[in-house]
């Protein structure tokens, strides 16, 4: 509790403001590796990692290393924050990433061993730990970028510009 706390009150302003102030770049495609550069230390950096890595090691004889494990951990969140910042500049919508992902996770699971797919299962929850995403959606919260303008206009702001809050275009049709 001391730790969201001070998260909150210490992080959230900063990450909002980064993200403010890299989504107002003339060059935005920066976004796609800062954020994957971000994604692979916060990983690195998580707790649960470390002890998921160790139990790895451990229930396998070594046969996973445990650096072996967080580096592909790292390198796995580091690609999906990249594609995920890819989405936020193109508005692909959400669903041309996780269905192919499912699909594929889905069928690799019937051709290896049982113990593969619980530790996949497994680091998918560990990498998506409090301190993973405590950071990166206070980083991404300042991403919808200038104007208040949000995915290609899915988001507006309402009023003459002096009002702040953003609604649903009702206009817009491009789904999640």
């Amino acid at each position: 509790m001391l730790f969201l706390t001070g998260v909150n009150v210490g992080f959230s302003p900063a990450g909002n403001y980064l993200g403010q102030v890299l989504a107002a770049l003339p060059y935005r495609w920066v976004i796609v590796p800062i954020g994957m550069l971000i994604g692979y230390f916060i990983v690195r950096a998580e707790p649960a990692v470390f002890v998921l890595t160790k139990q790895v090691e451990e229930i396998t004889d070594g046969a996973i290393s445990a650096e072996s494990m967080g580096l592909s951990l790292s390198i796995g969140v580091s690609i999906s924050l990249g594609l995920a910042m890819i989405r936020v500049l193109t508005g692909l919508s959400i669903f041309w990433f996780i269905i192919p992902g499912y699909f594929i996770a889905l069928s690799l699971s019937f051709f290896v061993p049982k113990i593969f797919t619980a530790i996949a299962f497994d680091s998918g929850g560990v990498a998506s730990g409090p301190m993973t995403t405590t950071f990166l959606l206070l980083r991404h919260g300042g991403l919808p970028g200038r104007g208040g303008r949000h995915y290609h206009g899915r988001l507006r702001r309402r009023g003459d510009g002096g009002d702040d809050a953003a609604h649903h275009d009702p206009d817009s049709r491009a789904g999640i």
